[in-house]
């Protein structure tokens, strides 16, 4: 048994409001900004303010075969039908021409993840649309806006993410952006409508000190080692009801995005250097198969292996140095306990399939010192 684990993803979260006058948070969002209880509420009052927008009686939301579940909560909760749709050959990005293949007059958005922080093909995904009034909704939960660099997307809302292990976290919450008044009057409307979240100071504050502590490596493999805790899993829960997000929640956010911007984006660097000067293709870098030479920051560095066997054999022998590999989700959409049901008549996702049984995630959090990820890639190569 090894008593040293890093964790996969996650950073310290700094219980601090900033002084008064100098909050900052609207001033890293395009447009108007409305925070609610968590990632998948926020995705869910996206998808109401679509479907309200095109006023459509039985309408669809297409997403990745190969995606959170928490993303079919949302579109559930709505009172949409999800249709999945399958990934491009060896990308973390839908199939353009399957989105097109599954457009229906009921189709009332898209939904385009930012899978490990790399970033859909937004513009791709709107020329497909052309012609079609459904929305695009830019799933941002595992991403987050640089400093100075105002989110120029051209998705008509964006939904953020504040939960435990995102690139911003304050162990809850997220939020809705958009540039589209009308778009934005129906959130707001909605925000209005549903009750604020319970915000006890001094429990938030024990939550956050108990978490920071669980980060350290010679903490974190004790709540792996204990099965019914079932850290890290991937289970689908039904969205119960939207709120908005706690107040504290709110009031520390701005120093947890300071911080977020000051961290060094060294380890993505060196780990990417290192991979490409490997002479072993074992494995293919997503991240710069999908974005070249020059990577937006990650929320962890993913790699696919060659196949489905490597791909559990490197994991296995990374995380018994406690390196902190993921698999990420274990499978497709149909194939997590209590969705299988629901997509049955929608056929197979062999590109999503795939992807799902390769993929593999290095840690990148403030906790990977350079040391680390020459013992990474010492285990991959």
């Amino acid at each position: 048994m090894i008593f040293y684990q890093l964790p996969p993803a996650g950073n310290k979260i700094i219980c601090r409001r900033q002084h008064d006058g100098d909050n900052r948070v609207n001033d890293c969002f395009p447009g108007d900004l409305f925070f609610f209880n968590s990632g998948a509420a926020s995705l869910a009052a996206a998808v109401l303010a679509s479907i309200q927008h095109l006023k459509l009686a039985e309408p669809e939301v297409l997403l990745p075969a190969y995606a959170c579940p928490e993303l079919v909560s949302a579109v559930l909760y709505a009172g949409a039908k999800p249709i999945l749709v399958d990934f491009s050959a060896d990308r973390s990005w839908m199939d353009l021409d399957v989105i097109s293949a599954k457009l229906t007059e009921q189709t009332c958005a898209v939904i385009a993840v930012s899978l490990f922080g790399i970033p859909e093909r937004i513009g791709a995904i709107k020329n497909t649309l052309q012609g079609h009034s459904a929305l695009v909704i830019e799933d941002s939960a595992q991403s987050f806006p640089e400093k100075g660099a105002k989110s120029a997307t051209d998705a008509d809302l964006v939904i953020y993410s504040f939960g435990r292990g995102k690139p911003v976290s304050v162990l809850g919450g997220g939020a809705v952006a958009t540039l589209n008044s009308e778009l934005a009057e129906k959130i707001r409307q909605i925000h209005c409508d549903v009750k604020p979240s319970e915000s006890v100071r001094w429990r938030s504050q024990l939550k956050i000190q108990a978490y920071n502590r669980l980060l350290s490596p010679r903490l974190y493999w004790l709540p792996t080692m204990l099965p019914f805790i079932n850290l890290g899993a991937t289970v689908y829960h039904p969205l119960r009801e939207i709120r908005q997000m706690d107040l504290f929640g709110v009031e520390i956010l701005g120093c947890n995005i300071d911080e977020y911007w000051r961290r060094d984006p060294l380890t993505q660097d060196l780990l990417m250097q290192g991979i490409a000067s490997c002479e072993h293709h074992l494995v293919i870098d997503l991240a710069k198969q999908c974005c070249g030479e020059r990577l937006p920051r990650l929320i962890r560095y993913p790699l696919l292996a060659r196949s489905a066997e490597l791909r559990d054999e490197l994991c296995e022998r990374l995380n018994k140095k406690g390196l902190g590999a993921s698999k990420m989700y274990p499978d497709t959409l149909p194939n997590i306990k209590g969705l299988a049901r629901m997509f049955e008549e929608q056929g197979s996702s062999p590109n999503a399939q795939s992807f799902s049984q390769r993929i593999f995630t290095l840690p990148l959090h403030e906790g990977v010192s350079e040391k680390k990820i020459l013992h990474i890639l010492d285990e991959i190569y």
